[in-house]
């Protein structure tokens, strides 16, 4: 419900809620690194209104630099413009230049040392710039990922991993220490979603979600979570083993 991102090569859809978008935006932002062949559909609509919730589509897209689409998926609405958009996307081929997450200066500056080495590997098969990232924050899985891609191991041919070694020294002189880094790009990347909402999402009814606030309060807080776990289960052990029979008698 919060999130999904589906496609193929030619273009991609991620498909956001309304009601909690800036929340989804940090993992838009984070498609928009991989391609720039993106339609953000922001569905649910029908319960941002009702939350008194408004999004300026228009200034949202001219944030964000691709298409944006508000649809109500239950009934159906937008989905056709959403499509439209996407077609135009796929059609579309000329240059895109979404919205780039700006990292502090300490990132930037790895990021400059590496990328030109990653940029001539790839040869423009994959956005440098965000398999630079993921090298200098030494991913796993994407580090599996690229070698099924590739055929081969990016980080371990000598330049790209001098390279690597070189931006991760230039962290550390900057203070910025490895373990540390991830923290970092994650609140770049939730500056970056607040900003780009701060312009684009409106709240009419301060308390839109105080209902939904306390609902969660009773059933995931520590004290009460559990008693309500196990009710819930009795209630569903009783319906299968005793209740089902009335109805059945009937």
């Amino acid at each position: 419900r919060d999130f999904i991102c589906f496609g193929g090569p030619e273009a991609v859809i991620v498909v956001c809620d309304a009601t909690c978008l800036e929340r989804n935006m940090n993992l838009v932002l984070q498609t928009l690194e991989i391609t720039d062949n993106v339609v953000v559909c922001v569905n649910l609509m029908d319960e941002a209104k009702k939350k008194k919730i408004r999004i300026d589509f228009d200034q949202l897209e001219q944030n964000l630099g691709v298409p944006v689409v508000g649809v109500s998926a239950r009934s159906g609405k937008g989905l056709d413009g959403m499509m439209d958009r996407l077609l135009e996307v796929i059609e579309n081929k000329e240059e895109r230049h979404p919205f780039r997450i700006k990292y502090t200066a300490p990132i930037e500056k790895a990021i400059g040392i590496l990328q030109p080495l990653v940029e001539e590997q790839l040869e423009g098969a994959l956005d440098s710039r965000w398999i630079t990232l993921k090298l200098i924050d030494r991913d796993e899985t994407l580090m599996h990922t690229l070698h099924e891609q590739l055929g081969y191991e990016l980080a371990e041919l000598p330049q790209i991993a001098e390279g690597i070694e070189q931006a991760r020294n230039s962290l550390e002189e900057d203070g910025i220490e490895l373990e540390k880094l991830q923290d970092n790009i994650v609140s770049c990347i939730v500056l970056s979603a607040e900003g780009i909402c701060l312009d684009s999402v409106f709240f009419d009814r301060c308390n839109y979600n105080a209902r939904d606030r306390k609902i969660d309060k009773i059933l995931t807080s520590k004290w009460t979570g559990i008693p309500v776990m196990l009710l819930m289960l009795a209630v569903i052990f009783w319906i299968t083993i005793t209740g089902a029979n009335y109805p059945s008698q009937l």
